[in-house]
């Protein structure tokens, strides 16, 4: 099932788009759906909360966050996802206050946790610390990750695929996929009735707009890989 994601920011939402229409990301959303309300959808997270949320709702999204090794920090999409079927907010970057001692514990340990690749990079600083050095250990940070792409993929990476053509937004590539496994159901002459559906919806305004059907199967594909790796 499509989820709709209403975020005007491109980096924002391609990042919750390639997350939330994993296939099995897309299974357990369901599957926790019908566990938690039910099979029932509600308009937003308020009426969801009003009706009481059960103790280990959000124990249940960790649980399976972390089996599929996604972060975190995108525990309040999916909740959103599963109770409203749709996706208004994501923030990527979180406060956590943690007690010194498991803060010692992950300092000693940072060797180990690097190795066994399943971690976030968290930037730790006193009240009193300045500007300029929280600023200098972040672009170190950013460094670190992007000497390690093939073990920490960094979102830069993941545009690129889609946007080789100009004409190919993220926004787009991810309605052709939703149209494309919608269409799969009627046989043949996929892509042909997918181009005819697109212009009906986005009429051309001048001959440069109208898009080949190349650039949609193109996109398509690119996306598909997005998601599956």
């Amino acid at each position: 099932m499509k989820i709709d994601i209403e975020i005007d920011n491109t980096s924002l939402f391609a990042q919750v788009a390639v997350i939330i229409d994993k296939p099995e990301i897309q299974k357990g959303i369901t599957q926790l759906r019908q566990k938690w309300t039910k099979g029932k959808l509600y308009p937003d997270l308020k009426s969801w909360k009003e009706d009481g949320i059960k103790i280990n709702f959000h124990k249940d999204i960790l649980d399976y966050l972390n089996n599929n090794q996604i972060s975190p920090v995108f525990l309040s999409v999916i909740e959103e996802a599963i109770v409203t079927n749709k996706v208004t907010h994501f923030t990527r970057v979180i406060r956590v206050p943690i007690p010194h001692n498991v803060l010692s514990e992950y300092i000693l340990l940072s060797d180990e946790t690097l190795q066994n690749a399943n971690y976030e990079y968290v930037l730790i600083a006193p009240a009193e610390a300045e500007r300029n050095e929280v600023e200098e250990e972040y672009a170190s940070m950013k460094r670190a990750i992007k000497s390690t792409a093939k073990l920490d993929s960094p979102f830069e990476v993941l545009i690129q695929p889609i946007t080789q053509n100009p004409k190919t937004s993220f926004r787009n590539a991810r309605e052709w996929y939703w149209m494309y496994q919608k269409e799969k159901e009627n046989g043949r002459g996929i892509y042909p009735r997918i181009l005819e559906a697109w212009e009906k919806m986005n009429p051309p305004e001048n001959p440069d707009d109208y898009i080949d059907q190349n650039v949609i199967e193109q996109a398509v594909s690119r996306y598909h890989k997005l998601i599956e790796r």
